[in-house]
């Protein structure tokens, strides 16, 4: 992820070029740019190209030691083939990672400081 200009992390308009792993090994970049940000609430990005992605992530203090976070990842892409044959693959790879980054979160949250 690398940012496309100087406005400050998390601003509304905050553009970012991301490089993503796609299948078969490849590799490809999605421009996004914040279109919401409450500190310590809600981050909101969409995406341009093929999947027209949003995702957002809304953030919950449950205690001074528990915060829920709720991620959400979706596509703006509204044309009928899309939804039968590209989102049903998609979601099953959106999960995985979505785990693996639950797992490394966890990790690095509950390791001893250094």
């Amino acid at each position: 992820m690398r940012e496309l200009d100087t406005l400050e992390h998390g601003q509304v308009g905050k553009r970012y070029r991301e490089t993503v792993r796609m299948p078969f090994g490849r590799t490809g970049t999605i421009d996004i740019e914040v279109k919401e940000a409450r500190a310590g609430e809600r981050l909101v990005t969409e995406g341009e190209g093929f999947l027209l992605p949003r995702m957002s992530v809304d953030f919950a203090a449950l205690s001074d030691d528990e915060t829920r976070v709720e991620w959400r990842m979706v596509s703006r892409n509204q044309r009928w083939w899309f939804r039968w044959l590209v989102v049903p693959p998609l979601r099953r790879v959106m999960r995985g990672r979505a785990r693996d980054g639950l797992r490394k979160l966890r990790e690095n949250l509950e390791r001893e400081p250094s």
